[in-house]
């Protein structure tokens, strides 16, 4: 299949999920308040006319601003896709997604990990990778809260190794904690750590 090809029926795949929402006032409505609370953007103008996606409304300014979709930033065109096909699935329907976290501040990072999170509840089943442990928090924030067990959440960690890549399950308790935390991202904290102490060091003479 040719690129373009691609590309058209991912439009019309997203396109039919938006008017399968337009349909369902509460799924209509929340995928409304998250464009406003993740990203300050209203599109309630996409939901009503899918077939013509080509503005949307940014609250930038008292008044807002009504701008073309495709000059919305990257992180709100990226994760669109995501909210409104996680919204559309049916119960049990497997949704994979590569760093949804992309060009997105740490704050909406963590929002959208509160999503999936709820999304996950609603039975969805979430297939993600990510780099983002503000992402991971806001899952484990979502299952410190009760709202999903932390047996429905599973934390893999690929770690490359001279055999291979090694995947290791990593324990969620109640509370949201992963025991250990993530080993690869401990090592990032540790060496940055160690390096501000050595010049403090260094700095006190």
């Amino acid at each position: 299949m040719e690129v373009e090809e691609q590309d058209l029926l991912v439009g019309k795949q997203l396109v039919l999920a938006l008017k399968q929402i337009g349909r369902n006032g509460s799924k209509s409505d929340e995928l409304v308040k998250m464009g406003r609370e993740l990203f300050g953007v209203d599109w309630s103008r996409l939901i009503e006319d899918p077939e013509d996606m080509h503005f949307v409304d940014a609250a930038i300014g008292p008044r807002g601003v009504r701008l073309p979709f495709h000059l919305a930033s990257l992180g709100t065109r990226q994760f669109f896709p995501i909210l409104v096909h996680s919204l559309a699935s049916d119960k049990d329907r497997i949704l994979l997604t590569e760093e949804p976290e992309i060009s997105l501040h740490p704050l909406a990072q963590v929002a959208a990990g509160e999503y999936l999170a709820r999304a996950a509840s609603r039975g969805v089943q979430l297939v993600v990778s990510t780099h983002s442990h503000y992402l991971l928090l806001g899952i484990c924030k979502q299952v410190r809260a009760g709202l999903i067990p932390p047996g429905q959440v599973a934390v893999l960690n690929c770690e490359k190794t001279r055999y291979g890549t090694k995947v290791n399950r990593l324990p969620m308790d109640n509370s949201g904690r992963i025991d250990g935390w993530i080993p690869s991202f401990s090592e990032v904290d540790d060496y940055l750590f160690e390096d501000w102490v050595r010049s403090i060091g260094e700095a006190g003479g």
